[in-house]
């Protein structure tokens, strides 16, 4: 149940809802449903039969382009199967999903943690397979995948509290030659904010995580990346990451001598192991549910939202000290 607009093009909204479907709608004028009784209904992604309410499950539909020959009729475009669905990633509600890049972010209620994984053989950049060789319900299998071979778990990310309720919301901030930064709420009105380029520990990560992000990462990122890898591979390996990581890439040495001095050090070689926050802040008199958070477009500012109506807006600064 929830309300997207694309990324790629202002005129399209996404919409989840409990009939099972997500639809995709045309706001362009042209489709006026006060106009001769069209259909703003472009297209709809079904729920393969499901009648109730599958708990767990994510799925991955590669969609039309859009509008085409059936958007503003009263026969929108029918997307039977999904390339991907699986039930094996959460255990409870999905309440929140995002890309990045090619990897997907998600979390469930009551578990305590956001799960950072991607699709075996799934590329943005070459053309998805034809939706004939969609997995159909005949497949009983937990993970179906048009792409091959499941998915790869690669990281978790640490919610305090287990118990979590439905509905609480992480957001991602991603934008060129600056770093990705995973914000999430939390029970006890706090928000846990993660660097993700600052998560790369030259004594264990993921190879397919390596491969993924160093292609992403800026030049002083990457060359840090590979300095990493030259003592990993000369058996001198040493991690550090940084314990300030709302700050940009000019505090990265500072920052970097900072976390090897408290210790703060992130061993990424297990893909089940929930990694702690590298910043946390604390609400000035609140100390309810944080359900959701958003990044501003240029990443300065964070807005978190929860109950007792609760709307705070917080500021990042790159120097260091708050602004005067």
């Amino acid at each position: 149940m929830d309300l997207a607009i694309s990324p790629t093009s202002p005129l399209v909204l996404a919409s989840a809802s409990a009939d099972h479907t997500v639809r995709l709608w045309s706001l362009d004028d042209a489709h006026d449903t006060s106009v001769d009784g069209r259909q703003p209904c472009a297209a709809i992604c079904a729920g393969e039969g499901h009648r109730e309410t599958v708990l767990s499950i994510v799925r991955i539909w590669v969609l039309p382009t859009l509008p085409d020959s059936n958007t503003g009729t009263d026969t929108p475009t029918f997307l039977h199967y999904p390339h991907f669905s699986t039930t094996e990633v959460h255990s409870d509600y999905v309440d929140c999903v995002a890309f990045h890049h090619d990897l997907i972010l998600s979390k469930a209620a009551r578990e305590g943690k956001i799960v950072l994984w991607h699709i075996k053989n799934f590329s943005s950049q070459v053309p998805p397979p034809s939706p004939e060789k969609n997995p159909t319900t005949h497949d009983w299998k937990d993970t179906r995948s048009a792409f091959g071979d499941g998915f790869e778990r690669l990281l978790q990310f640490k919610v305090p509290g287990d118990n979590d309720p439905f509905f609480m919301r992480f957001d991602l901030f991603s934008a060129p030659e600056r770093h990705p930064v995973l914000a999430m709420g939390d029970m006890y009105g706090k928000v846990s904010m993660w660097d993700l380029t600052r998560l790369v520990d030259s004594a264990g990560i993921p190879a397919a995580l390596l491969t993924k992000m160093v292609k992403k990462m800026n030049s002083k990122t990457r060359n840090l990346v590979a300095k990493a890898q030259q003592q990993r591979d000369g058996s001198a390996a040493s991690s550090t990451v940084s314990s300030n990581a709302i700050n940009d890439d000019s505090q990265q040495a500072a920052s970097s001598q900072s976390s090897v001095a408290t210790g703060k050090i992130y061993d990424l070689s297990d893909p089940f192991t929930r990694l702690e926050a590298h910043a946390t802040v604390g609400l000035t008199k609140y100390n309810s549910t944080v359900r959701k958070a958003a990044w501003s477009v240029g990443g300065e500012w964070l807005v978190v939202c929860g109950e007792q109506g609760m709307l705070s807006i917080l500021r990042r600064w790159t120097d260091g000290i708050p602004p005067a």
